[in-house]
Parts: C-alpha cells; sequence; structure tokens
C-alpha cells in the first residue's frame, strides 16, 4: 500500500500509531533511513527501513483525527490482541467443521482432455486472452477435473474478461451434459449477457435462454418445462431463476454475476444450491465477507488484473455540482463524436432532471431510463443509446452492471457521496471501454455539510484510478467495514481491534494449530553494522517511491529477487549509488539470517561481528555446531550460544566476507 504521512498503522510491538514519515538520522557516524511512528502523548518510534515488514496500514470506521493512539510500553495493545485471540479460535473450529462438511461433496470429475468442439469454441474467441485469463481458467479446470466441488471467486475489472472465462466454464459444463444457470442482478444486464452467451454458444449447438420480468409469462413456462426436462442447456436470468418453479433437470454450474447485488432471500437460495453444483462468482469489488472467505481459504479465488490492449485508465474528478463544470463536460464529449451517461438513481424527478440538463446543453440529443418503465420502452431506449441515436442518457443505476458501449466515454454521477464504494466504482467501469481516454464525474451537493466517511469513499477512487483498481478497492471496502458475518458472529470489531492483516495471519494459524501443523514464527533479524546503507534522495526523490523499493527490498525470499529489482532501478534510474549497492547487501544479509533463524546481527569491535538466534531445533543446532567447528578460523561460539564472526584479513570486502561467512551456516 501507498504509506502517507498521517496514516494510520499498525506496529507488531507497538499497535496502532501513526506514521510521520521518512527520517534520515545519522547512527555511529552512519546515515539511514528511519520511518517516524507517532503513539500516545506524542511518543515517537524510528524503524529501520529494514524493518518495515513490521508495519501494516490500518483502515477502520474511525478516522485518522479520531483514533486512540496506543501507549508505548502499555498493556492495551497486547490485551486487544489477547481477546481477538480467544475469539479467534471459536471462528476457526466453525471454519474447520465448514470446510469438512464441504470436502465430504464429492463432484463430478471432468475430463481432463478437449474434444474437438471444445477446441473449436476456444478458437472462435475473436481476442488474444491474456495472461490472468490463461491463469484463472487453468485454475477453474483444477476445479471442474478434481472431486472438490468448486467455490471460486473470479476478480476483475470491468472489460478485463470475466465473461470469456465463465463461457469457457460454461461450455465445458454443457459438454459434461450439465445446464448451467448464469445469475445476472439487473434485467439490462440480463438482456446483454444473453446476446453474448447466446452469440457465442449457439453456434455450436448449445440452446440460450433468457428468464427476466419482461420475459413474457407464457414464454417463462415453456422456458422452465424445458430446463426441468433438461432440453434447454443454459438459462441467463435474474432472481426469476430462483423461484421455486426453476428446477432444472441435471444443474451442473451455477455462475454469479455480482453477488452482493442480491437480497438475503436470494442468498438463502444461493446456499440450498451451493450444496449441490459446482459455483463461480464473477465480480469487479467482492463484497467483504467474500473477500474474507478467499483470503483465509475458506473460497478459491482468481485475479484477472492484466488490462485488455491499448485501454487508458478513466479519469477522476471530485467537485461540488457545478452548471459550468457539467456543461463543459458534456460539450467536450460531443465534441469528439462520444455519449454521456448521467446517473441520477431517484425514478421520481428524473424526467425534470432531464429538463434541466437539456436547458444547459440545447443542442444535444437527450432521453432518460429508469427500471420502471416497461420492457419494450427500456430496451428501445437502450438500444437507441447504443446505436448513437441521442447523445445523454440520464439514467439510475439500472446501467451498474454489464452495459458495453464503448463510445460512451464520460459518466456524471449526481449526489455521488450517497452511492457505496462498489457501486461507484462499478459505475465508473461503464466508461473507458475503448481506447479512447474516459471521464468521470463524481458531484456532491454544494449545500450539504459533508459526511467524512463519504468523502473518503470518493478520495480512495480518485486515488487508485489505475486500471485493475478493484481488488485494492475491495480490500479497503473489507479493512473500513470489517469482514461481515462470515459465521453468523459480527467480527468487523475484531478487525478494527487489530488491523486486518493481523486478524487474518491470526485466524489462518489458529487453524493450523487445530489441525496439529507447528507454526514456524516469521523472523526480522535486527541488523546493526557500520554501514550508510539507504536510497539517497537525489538518486530516487520521492519519498513515496523510495518507501516502495524499501518494502519490495526487504520482501524478498531470495537473492535472485533483489538482483531483478536492482536491475530494475538502474534501468529507471542510472547506475547505483555506493548507499545504494550496500542496501542491497544489507537486503541479502537479512534472507541468510532468516534461513539461519538468527534473531540480530551487531558489529562489535573493529574485526568481528556478532550473531544471536532464535529458538533453534535439535537438527539446526547440530548445523551449527558442526560448520562452527569445521570453521574455527572464522566462527567463534560461546556456551550461550552467541557467535562471533572473526574479519581474518582487511583485504577483503567486509560485506561480502560476511555473507560468504553466513552462507556456510545455511543447510
Amino acid at each position: 500500500k501507498d504509506l502517507k504521512c498521517g496514516n494510520l498503522i499498525i506496529h507488531n510491538l507497538h499497535g496502532l500509531g501513526r506514521y510521520l514519515g521518512m527520517k534520515q538520522i545519522s547512527v555511529g557516524g552512519q546515515i539511514g533511513d528511519f520511518l517516524e511512528l507517532e503513539y500516545h502523548k506524542g511518543d515517537k518510534v524510528y524503524l529501520p527501513v529494514d524493518r518495515i515488514s513490521q508495519l501494516q496500514r490500518y483502515f477502520s470506521e474511525n478516522t485518522s483525527s479520531s483514533a486512540s493512539l496506543d501507549r508505548l510500553g502499555g498493556q492495551t495493545w497486547t490485551s486487544r490482541k489477547r481477546k481477538v485471540k480467544s475469539v479467534v479460535k471459536d471462528i476457526a473450529k466453525d471454519l474447520l467443521d465448514l470446510q469438512a462438511r464441504r470436502a465430504l461433496k464429492k463432484s463430478h470429475v471432468y475430463k481432463k482432455s478437449y474434444d474437438q468442439i471444445f477446441e473449436n469454441f476456444l478458437s472462435d474467441f475473436p481476442y488474444k486472452e491474456t495472461q490472468d485469463q490463461a491463469s484463472a481458467w487453468s485454475d477453474i479446470e483444477n476445479d471442474l477435473c478434481s472431486h472438490k466441488a468448486m467455490d471460486r471467486v473470479l476478480i476483475g475489472d470491468v472489460g478485463f474478461g470475466k465473461t470469456e472465462v465463465a463461457l469457457r466454464a460454461t461450455m465445458r459444463a454443457v459438454l459434461e451434459g450439465f445446464q448451467v444457470i448464469v445469475l445476472v442482478p439487473t434485467t439490462v444486464l440480463c438482456y446483454q449477457h444473453h446476446q453474448t452467451f447466446k452469440d457465442r454458444l449457439e453456434k455450436f449447438g448449445v440452446k440460450v435462454a433468457a428468464l427476466n420480468r419482461f420475459v413474457t409469462p407464457s414464454k417463462q413456462k415453456d422456458i422452465l418445462n424445458q430446463l426441468s426436462k433438461g432440453t434447454c442447456d443454459v438459462v441467463v436470468g435474474t432472481h426469476r431463476v430462483l423461484s421455486k418453479d426453476c428446477n432444472p433437470k441435471n444443474l451442473g454450474l451455477l455462475i454469479i454475476d455480482e453477488e452482493h447485488r442480491f437480497g438475503v432471500v436470494h442468498k438463502e437460495k444461493l446456499k440450498e444450491i451451493r450444496s449441490h453444483t459446482d459455483i463461480l462468482v464473477l465480480t469487479a469489488t467482492p463484497i467483504p465477507r467474500t473477500l474474507h472467505m478467499a483470503l483465509i481459504g475458506l473460497r478459491d479465488i482468481s485475479i484477472l488484473a492484466s488490462p485488455p490492449l491499448n485501454r487508458t485508465p478513466v479519469k477522476t474528478y471530485i467537485s461540488k455540482s457545478d452548471e459550468q463544470l457539467i456543461k463543459g463536460a458534456i460539450n467536450f464529449e460531443i465534441a469528439r463524436g462520444g455519449q454521456v451517461f448521467y446517473i441520477y438513481n431517484r425514478v421520481k424527478g428524473i424526467e425534470e432532471f432531464t429538463n434541466k440538463i437539456k436547458k444547459l446543453t440545447p443542442h444535444a440529443k437527450i432521453s432518460f431510463a429508469h427500471g420502471q418503465l416497461s420492457k419494450n420502452i427500456l430496451e428501445s431506449k437502450i438500444i437507441d443509446f447504443l446505436h448513437g441515436k441521442f447523445d445523454i442518457l440520464v439514467t439510475t443505476t439500472i446501467i451498474e452492471s454489464g452495459i458495453d458501449m464503448p463510445n460512451v466515454n464520460t459518466i456524471i454521477v449526481h449526489r455521488a457521496d450517497h452511492f457505496g464504494l462498489a457501486q461507484l466504482y462499478q459505475l465508473r467501469g461503464r466508461v473507458g471501454r475503448s481506447s479512447r481516454q474516459a471521464y468521470a464525474y463524481f458531484l456532491t451537493d454544494s449545500s450539504d455539510v459533508q459526511n467524512e466517511e463519504s468523502l473518503k469513499r470518493l478520495e480512495i477512487l480518485q486515488t487508485h484510478q489505475e486500471l485493475g483498481s478493484g481488488f485494492h478497492i475491495a480490500n479497503y471496502d473489507l479493512e473500513t467495514r470489517g469482514s461481515g458475518n462470515l459465521l453468523g458472529g459480527e467480527q468487523s470489531g475484531y478487525v478494527n481491534a487489530i488491523g486486518l492483516e493481523m486478524y487474518t495471519k491470526m485466524l489462518n494459524e489458529t487453524i493450523q494449530e487445530i489441525n496439529g501443523v507447528e507454526i514456524e514464527e516469521k523472523l526480522d533479524p535486527e541488523i546493526k553494522i557500520d554501514s550508510s546503507a539507504h536510497i539517497p534522495s537525489n538518486y530516487i526523490t520521492l519519498e513515496g517511491e523510495r518507501l516502495q523499493y524499501y518494502r519490495k527490498l526487504f520482501a524478498c525470499e531470495s537473492e535472485l529477487e533483489i538482483e531483478d529489482i536492482s536491475s530494475s532501478i538502474s534501468d529507471r534510474y542510472g547506475p547505483l549509488p555506493s548507499e545504494f549497492l550496500d542496501l542491497l547487501q544489507i537486503a541479502k544479509i537479512k534472507i541468510i539470517l532468516k534461513n539461519i533463524r538468527a534473531k540480530s546481527l551487531k558489529k562489535g569491535s573493529e574485526k568481528n561481528w556478532n550473531l544471536t538466534f532464535e529458538k533453534l531445533n535439535e537438527a539446526q543446532i547440530e548445523r551449527i555446531i558442526t560448520t562452527t567447528s569445521k570453521y574455527s578460523d572464522i566462527f567463534n561460539l560461546n556456551s550461550e550460544f552467541r557467535l562471533k564472526i572473526k574479519l581474518k584479513t582487511e583485504n577483503i570486502c567486509p560485506f561480502q566476507y560476511l555473507i560468504h561467512s553466513l552462507r556456510l551456516l545455511v543447510a
């Protein structure tokens, strides 16, 4: 995450504090970068950059201004962790019970080889698949070809190719003799998905139908009859497909687009279906509960983060409602031959609001649409807009999911502060579906005192304008709102108490402990040796970028990863300065210290370093004793198991000698 001045953080040992920026401090005559952290009553901690892994960003409903920082050396933080740990044990047991019940259900195992029909279907895809699409499809294939029932969440921004992956899963299911239901939240999305599935599948003999409130009762009855007899293969439908009279003969796959849009009653029905069929959930921004279940391994997750070729991020602006701004944005879009979505999310008054926009832009052709219009009128308006018969469509959020209109590249949202984060993200995804630069304007009411939480949501969208931000925005939503009723008990309070990252880590470790897995604590060895190892500010000027590179370097698990990062940095910024080269050596030393379970490495006298260890097992102790005996000219091990590394000659680079010596201790 991008860490900025004033952000709340959690330190593993000290608890909730505030990040105040990066400071250069001279220690023993050597310059180094430290992260300045503020705690209760202004107390400070200066954290060396090589220990940045001890920090995590902290989000909650509390604002940074009102949050109560922990007291250094106090018991509040320890007490909070202990309290959450006791609750987590019960949650972990319930999760394991749920997983065990799911594992007992044996699923149909799909054939691993493709037949010619499926090969032809793959070849019919008109675009080049992205690496992420190939990876996600491989994940789904593995699910389908195993005994375990699939329950996978596919996360990807609008236009990143989720539908194609879903189409492949659909085709595979049909070829195995199963029926497929595609559940969508709106009639508009149902219309569009039905067209897409029909175009791609019917040429291969797959029968596709649609079920929603716009389909006549007699036609609905006919489709339901075909489903029950097994003569219809795929149904794309709204919540109508969850009705009691919808009974497919051999349902094998349920695809749910934007699961969060369905209510409690619908979700109860989905629980029943989940017990005996494969599930694939498609979403741009998973709800906190879904994402949390994926993060702790209760549901599987695949992410599409690779944008299509020539796609540019949507430029996002937050502003108080201003007629000149609105007029300028609309005129600019129309002048370049494009169209505009204007979101006004109230059916009552939408016609009057449309007339108001018409007065602002009298030359523009304008219409309005909402979900209470009759089927024929709504469909004709959507199709007319798609074909460019008018320039502006004033609409409710019925266009939130699924509308694919590459010529619409400006969206204006009235009273954006009244929308949820995921909903705003979905709306922004309605534009930017081509290589043309797109714009999103989130307008607030100038007469209102703004809710701080609403503004925070808008700022998050402005911060995350890059392509593929859906996962990050969902993660923010999870951290601020908590994971919800994962197993019937409210957990957001526990997440808020210690932060999402630590809560999830604690839950995972507790699950492993109950399963009898020995948890080996991740180490963060302390390094205190004479060196001005840091990234000079005249080499990389932006503090945020320096911080990101520190984080990347000290998250590396191999020396090869460090070499890759150093190569990319030198390509971008030029030859590495000596201080940066020293930093790379420190990063390599850190990896070796973790491998030998060292607690600290500190400079002793002029010609030696002192090494202390964490708790070791018998094999690790035996290895160190054997190595130090073999290389007694380098190592000296005392009775307290403190190891001294001796510099034999001054004609060698101390860093290289130290790394060489430490490698001798690695198994």
